[in-house]
């Protein structure tokens, strides 16, 4: 088997569409890196002299409708009522609203540990699609199988070649991201904080890049060919978009969401994930519509993923042993 997966290995990585796939997601992570520069760059004297001249006018303004901002406050608080007096208060402008800060690591690094994870996820999808889909339409399948007659084996070494290969880019991928992050946050005169938890929301994330590759190569494998599968996702993606807009307007479509996938992979990636039903009510001032929170555990979304994960592999894996590749 090792000599098996050497061998997978070496088809895999002269694979163009997975040497034009590290090459895409390394530009991508280079130019997020650069956003990243510029985000957690200190202000300029000329960013502030600007924001200082913003803070004047405003306060000048507010002076200057004093008594129209006092009279809103109490017409506000007769509507909404004496408990929610905090809500209409009006205040006047303080400097730290206008003062031009950098961003600090701990409001880069989510970004940069989701980025790291999501664009990967894609990649190895394609590439997973790819590898097999490939091999279905040139026919190189049933050459290979004329070799190593034992199907499992090979559908072994090649689906674990490509999860672990998925894993071990992005792993690096965020090791990287998230070390540059610092390193520009540090040259900025910025702190380093909550790197732990960042390193175990890398971590989950190997999770998704391993169902992403998955999945992908399930897909090509049943349907032959990696358009096809493709096209599945695709499909997924107009169907989501199509329930999104009806869940905003059908209340009982709204129960959907807990099985969206993007819900269950934010809630892995993120150790859950926080979502919102709209609830229609009717009152004495008319019908009202309120949002009411909701929360997807990570428990729910590894259960989710786990199930959809064995159902890809086990399907794909009886079709690839018993149906003909010629």
């Amino acid at each position: 088997m090792i000599k098996l997966f050497a061998a997978e290995l070496d088809r895999l990585r002269s694979r163009r569409v997975f040497l034009i796939g590290l090459a895409v997601l390394f530009l991508a992570l280079v130019g997020f890196q650069v956003a990243v520069g510029f985000a957690v760059k200190q202000p300029s004297q000329a960013e502030i002299a600007q924001a200082r001249t913003q803070f004047q006018q405003a306060q000048q303004e507010y002076r200057d409708n004093k008594d129209e901002n006092e009279q809103a406050q109490k017409d506000c608080e007769k509507q909404m009522g004496p408990a929610h007096a905090s809500d209409c208060a009006i205040s006047e402008p303080s400097w730290e609203d206008y003062r031009p800060r950098p961003a600090t690591f701990a409001d880069m690094a989510g970004g940069v540990v989701t980025v790291s994870v999501i664009l990967p996820t894609l990649a190895f999808l394609i590439i997973g699609a790819s590898s097999i889909g490939a091999e279905y339409g040139s026919g190189a399948i049933a050459n290979w199988l004329s070799f190593i007659p034992d199907r499992l084996k090979v559908y072994v070494s090649k689906l674990g070649t490509l999860l672990l290969t998925g894993a071990i880019v992005t792993a690096a991928a965020t090791a990287l991201s998230l070390a540059s992050t610092a390193v520009l946050v540090k040259i900025n005169s910025g702190s380093v904080t909550k790197l732990g938890d960042l390193i175990a929301e890398g971590g989950r994330g190997l999770l998704i890049v391993t169902f992403g590759a998955a999945v992908g190569f399930a897909l090509a494998l049943i349907f032959r060919h990696t358009v096809a599968a493709l096209g599945v996702v695709l499909g997924y993606l107009v169907v989501d978009f199509v329930l999104n807009i009806l869940m905003g307007s059908i209340e009982s479509m709204q129960k959907l969401k807990p099985w969206l996938v993007e819900n269950n992979l934010l809630a892995v990636l993120h150790n859950g994930y926080p979502y919102y039903d709209q609830r229609k009510e009717v009152t004495s001032d008319g019908i009202m519509y309120n949002q009411v929170e909701r929360h997807l555990s990570l428990g729910h979304g590894i259960i989710y993923l786990a199930v959809l994960f064995v159902a890809a592999v086990l399907i794909s894996a009886v079709i690839f042993r018993r149906r003909d590749v010629t």
